[in-house]
């Protein structure tokens, strides 16, 4: 039984994320720089005319696998093994990564489509927006739990939404149409879940 637990302790699709992320860094690295914008967009950052015209619909995930410098990727892991260490035992594994896949992706179309449309050519990455749909989501199951959560409080949930807020400022590009766009994305995402999976759940928590 106690080796059970400490496996179920562990997130291990947080810490598979963080490694492809510090392993995708590394090898831009070694191949070029990943402060230069040009190179990072020949190796998948995110792109308006790449994305519709070029038909590169893979820029959509790989965006957000690929930072700009270290105190980039630095900051943006730190989030998200903060919350992954939560987020991931509490919701379960395939949900967590489904909350993380589609609120980057969601989070990329949104960007791009906003500086389409005020005129701003912006070669975007960073794991930001999928961190706030983690953290989104986090906010949103935090509440709606609160009654059966032992040690929820107010004063914890504000400090998760410091702990977005500083994930916002810590990227450089502060892309605030991916920001918001991943914070609405995870909430709702997991919203669903709760609605198909565990509202006829009884005496679970979750």
């Amino acid at each position: 039984m106690g080796d059970d637990t400490v496996k179920k302790n562990i997130p291990v699709i947080t810490a598979a994320i963080i490694a492809i992320n510090v392993l995708v860094f590394i090898f831009m690295e070694i191949f070029g720089s990943t402060l230069d914008t040009d190179f990072m967009l020949k190796c998948g950052a995110l792109d308006f005319e790449k994305v519709i015209y070029g038909k590169e619909y893979s820029r959509l995930i790989t965006h957000f696998f690929m930072h700009f410098g270290v105190e980039h990727l630095i900051n943006n892991m730190f989030v998200l093994a903060v919350y992954g260490y939560y987020m991931e035992d509490f919701v379960g594994k395939k949900i967590f990564a489904t909350i993380y896949m589609l609120s980057g992706v969601i989070a990329g179309i949104v960007s791009m489509s906003w500086h389409f449309v005020i005129g701003e050519n912006v070669v975007s990455a960073g794991a930001s927006g999928a961190i706030f749909g983690i953290s989104g989501a986090f906010i949103v199951i935090m509440i709606a739990n609160r009654k059966k959560i032992e040690d929820f409080s107010y004063v914890r949930i504000g400090m998760f939404l410091a702990l977005t807020v500083y994930s916002g400022y810590a990227d450089k590009s502060i892309d605030n149409a991916a920001h918001i766009a991943g914070f609405i994305a995870g909430g709702v995402i997991i919203y669903i879940f709760y609605l198909l999976l565990w509202r006829e759940r009884d005496n679970e928590t979750y």
